[in-house]
């Protein structure tokens, strides 16, 4: 910004400079093209004569037209140089709003996104990122034209001091009517931003669950209310463009209106040239479309400042939402195995408490279920092991230490985490699989995928590993994503493995083949399994079994033991039946 305001410094000082010597040329003519006639003229204009001679120019009518047009060529250069920066500046600063935006975005805990929307977000770092560079681009030419209010300011001083105080006049209730504009833009530019978090929010949320649309027959609804939200932003837009046009309507007549008062003052009341008159007025009139630039980009930068004070606000809340930083030790061994102390968490204070007090011990090298009524805190709980999120309160040990002095990118590496909700990445089925170890081989690819029994369904696909998922997986069934997402996980070679609901909504194959692959898991002996189910099918080979019911562990022991010593447990046993089924 210090860089184009001197740019833009550079181009008002030329350009006054070059509007400046009109005076003297006509002046010259005027007073019979003389060198002489020149130094008999005003004080102001006399001054150039030594500014020649000491250049070594002669004064004539030639040279000093060259020195108006060399003025006015400088000033284009700098006015080039402002126009060119200043899109340059504009694009760079929302690169760095979006750039930023990820990053803080992404590095926030898993909180934060709780209670936002994900078609919230995206409008921030796409559609209101751009309206905040145009705030910049805005400012830029602010900048450019208001840097030449002061240089004409000077010369028209020089001229005609009284004129000088009736131009101000003029400027001044040009100003103040012009108050009321920004206001006004200002609330219509407010109103554009929620319009389009309210587009980014609906469209998101539509196409992600563009099967449910058609599947309730809601398509004619659903384009309806899409109409009016985009009818109701096209207004605002339509609106925001007539009360800028406004400026047109009030600033040029105004300054005609002026230039002619003024026009008339010179030369009923104040003995002044009419060459000067002449340069006065033409001075005006160059000040009209400057007078109107300023005015539009002031009045843009009001209409997008709320897209500014949007982007600042959603990119603070991300950046002083729990950062997750991680200490200097290195995850090698669970030791013993993962240890709950006393721990509780919150999302939003005012919501309660999703864990209370919780203490539990899962063993090394063991498989652990979680089970519990939905709500529970289940998944909330396995969260807290890679720190997606950390607790309000207490201490969770891994091994012989805890798991904040544990290097963030190493303890991550060895705790993953299968679950309905994660995402199928619109790529090959190859490379979902090496998500989170992208130098992996393609034969370590293959090998956990036949661990997940996924190569089964890969055989079939007519590119095999070549195959598009398509956009979370919607190429894939329900079971064959699962089985992906198992496949990723193992190839990872992480020493904790959490499944969160693996095989909730599974038919029975696809169930088989997750059970079977968590059974040679359990065997091999190498992994710490940790386990959410509801279907006892899952988890009743378990080492351990915790009841979670209302954030706090209930229970902890056996398949055989809790089906006599639990009631919500031995509940689910008959309703499942023996083989673990609803």
């Amino acid at each position: 910004m210090a860089v184009l305001l001197g740019i833009s410094v550079g181009a008002a000082v030329f350009e006054g400079f070059g509007v400046a010597m009109f005076l003297p040329v006509v002046e010259f003519v005027d007073k019979g093209g003389t060198r002489q006639a020149l130094v008999n003229s005003d004080a102001s204009t006399a001054k150039l004569v030594p500014v020649f001679d000491a250049m070594g120019l002669p004064v004539t009518l030639l040279s000093l037209m060259a020195v108006v047009a060399l003025m006015f060529l400088i000033r284009q250069a700098f006015v080039f140089g402002r126009n060119v920066y200043g899109v340059v500046l504009a694009q760079r600063f929302t690169r760095a709003v979006r750039n930023h935006g990820f990053a803080r975005l992404l590095r926030s805990d898993l909180a934060f996104f709780h209670n936002r929307d994900t078609g919230t977000l995206v409008n921030v770092l796409t559609v209101e990122a751009v309206r905040s560079g145009g705030v910049v681009l805005s400012l830029t030419n602010l900048a450019g034209t208001f840097a030449l209010f002061p240089v004409y300011f000077v010369v028209l001083l020089m001229m005609s001091f009284q004129m000088t105080l009736l131009a101000c006049v003029v400027v001044v209730v040009a100003f103040v009517v012009n108050r009321t504009i920004v206001r006004r833009m200002r609330l219509l530019g407010g109103e554009v931003t929620i319009l389009n978090g309210r587009l980014g929010q609906f469209l998101v949320e539509r196409l992600t669950g563009v099967r449910t649309v058609k599947l309730d027959h809601q398509e004619h609804l659903e384009i309806e209310r899409q109409e009016t939200i985009s009818q109701d932003l096209t207004r605002r837009n339509v609106k925001i463009a007539e009360v800028q046009g406004r400026i047109e309507l009030i600033v040029e007549p105004l300054v005609v209106v002026a230039g002619l008062t003024i026009m008339y003052l010179a030369l009923k009341f104040l003995d002044m040239a009419l060459a000067q008159i002449g340069l006065f007025v033409f001075i005006l009139i160059r000040l009209m479309p400057i007078a109107r630039s300023f005015f539009i980009n002031r009045n843009n930068a009001a209409a997008l400042t709320e897209s500014v004070l949007l982007v600042a606000r959603t990119l603070d809340q991300a950046a002083s939402a729990r950062r997750i930083t991680g200490g200097g030790h290195t995850l090698r061994d669970v030791g013993s195995g993962i240890v709950f102390d006393h721990v509780t968490f919150t999302y939003r204070p005012q919501d309660g408490l999703v864990l209370k007090d919780v203490s539990l011990t899962i063993p090394a090298r063991r498989m652990v279920a979680l089970v519990g009524p939905s709500g529970a805190g289940k998944s909330t709980l396995v969260d807290l092991i890679p720190r997606l999120i950390v607790p309000d309160s207490g201490r969770i040990m891994i091994g012989d230490r805890p798991i904040e002095e544990y290097d963030l990118g190493s303890l991550r590496k060895n705790v993953s985490i299968v679950s309905q909700s994660t995402y199928v990445f619109n790529d090959t089925i190859a490379a979902n699989i090496r998500y989170g170890r992208s130098e992996a081989n393609d034969d370590e690819v293959r090998v956990a995928a036949r661990l997940a029994y996924a190569d089964e369904f890969i055989a079939r696909l007519a590119d095999g590993y070549g195959t598009l998922c398509g956009e979370n997986g919607c190429n894939l069934s329900g079971g064959q994503r699962q089985r992906l997402i198992l496949a990723r996980s193992l190839l990872r070679q992480s020493q904790i493995l959490v499944l969160d609901e693996p095989t909730s909504a599974l038919d029975s194959e696809s169930e088989a083949y997750i059970s079977r692959s968590l059974e040679e898991l359990g065997a091999r002996g190498e992994t710490t399994l940790v386990v959410i189910a509801h279907r006892l099918s899952t988890i009743r080979r378990a080492d351990l079994i915790a009841v979670v019911d209302r954030g706090e562990i209930r229970a902890v022991g056996t398949h055989d033991q809790l089906s006599d010593s639990n009631d919500w447990y031995g509940e689910i046993i008959r309703l499942q039946g023996v083989d673990g089924r609803w």
